[in-house]
């Protein structure tokens, strides 16, 4: 398990160091007058970079709480899982809350 999450924390290293490096550059050319862009976006955002939406929903009146999240990456379980797939679906399946892991209720 160990060497996975460290494999895991260097390609994150890897990808974050990339994505600054083309900011700082960016940086540098905005000021040489070449033109900037997007302030935040890179070509390393743009080929790993997405967004996750999370959503709670009170099961009780109905009221969703949506937040949206810039990610680079998705931790999948892949050992309890037959494929890719199968990690994907148990990944975006819904969860119900309750008990000591109940949501208190905003709406």
């Amino acid at each position: 398990c160990g060497r996975q999450e460290d494999a895991h924390e260097f390609l994150r290293y890897v990808i974050d160091a990339c994505h600054n490096s083309c900011l700082r550059l960016k940086k540098i050319r905005k000021k040489g007058g070449g033109g900037g862009g997007d302030g935040g976006a890179s070509i390393v955002k743009e080929i790993f970079g997405g967004a996750l939406q999370s959503q709670v929903k009170c099961l009780c009146c109905g009221y969703e709480s949506n937040k949206v999240d810039e990610i680079m990456d998705i931790s999948l379980d892949v050992f309890h899982s037959n494929s890719l797939k199968d990690s994907m679906q148990k990944f975006f399946q819904p969860e119900v809350l309750d008990g000591n892991n109940k949501y208190k209720c905003d709406g």
